[in-house]
C-alpha cells in the first residue's frame, strides 16, 4: 500500500519539525514534542520488525519452556512442587494453530507470546519460592540458567526496537 506506514510516520515527524517545532515556546511543550518524535520513530521501527521479532521470541519461549518442562519433570521432587505450573506449560506447548496455512496476525502472535511469557514468569516465581530447598540442586540451577538466558536474549531483542528509536532529541 502507498503510502507505507513508515512513510506516513516520516511525514508526521517532518510536519511536526517543520510546522509545530518553530511555534513551540515552553520547555515543557518542547520536551513533549521530542517525546512524540521518539515514540513515532519507535512505532516506525516496530512496524517493520515486530512480526519477525515476535516469531523469534515465540520460538525462543517455546524452546525454553519445553526444556524447562522436560528437565523439571525428570526431577521427582521438583516436578511435584511445580506440578501446576508444569501442567499449564505442557498444555500451552500442545496448542497448535487450527489452520497452519493461515497467515498469523501480529495481535495473535502477541497474544501467544504474552501467554508463554506469563507461564515462564509464573514458573520463575514458583521456582524462586523453592530456592531455599533447592539452591544446590543441579536441575534447579540448570532451570534458572535457562531462564536467565532467555531473559538476556529477550532484552537484546527489545533493545533492537528501543535504542535506535530513542536516539536524538531527549526530553
Amino acid at each position: 500500500m502507498k503510502p507505507t506506514t513508515p512513510e506516513i510516520i516520516d511525514s508526521i515527524i517532518w510536519s511536526l519539525r517543520t510546522y509545530v517545532q518553530p511555534e513551540v515556546q515552553s520547555p515543557f511543550a518542547e520536551s513533549t514534542l521530542k517525546t512524540i518524535e521518539n515514540l513515532l520513530r519507535h512505532i516506525r521501527l516496530r512496524e517493520g520488525q515486530e512480526l519477525p521479532l515476535l516469531v523469534t521470541d515465540i520460538r525462543d519461549l517455546e524452546d525454553v519452556l519445553g526444556k524447562l518442562h522436560d528437565g523439571l519433570l525428570g526431577h521427582a521432587r521438583l516436578s511435584a512442587a511445580l506440578a501446576g505450573e508444569l501442567s499449564r506449560i505442557g498444555a500451552a506447548l500442545d496448542v497448535r494453530t487450527a489452520d497452519p496455512s493461515a497467515l498469523p496476525t501480529v495481535p495473535a502472535l502477541n497474544d501467544r507470546m504474552l501467554k508463554l511469557r506469563s507461564l515462564l514468569d509464573e514458573l520463575l516465581k514458583a521456582m524462586s519460592r523453592l530456592r531455599g530447598d533447592y539452591a544446590d540442586d543441579s536441575t534447579y540451577r540448570a532451570g534458572r540458567d535457562i531462564i536467565r538466558g532467555y531473559i538476556a536474549r529477550s532484552l537484546k531483542r527489545d533493545g533492537e526496537l528501543i535504542t535506535p528509536a530513542f536516539t536524538g532529541g531527549r526530553r
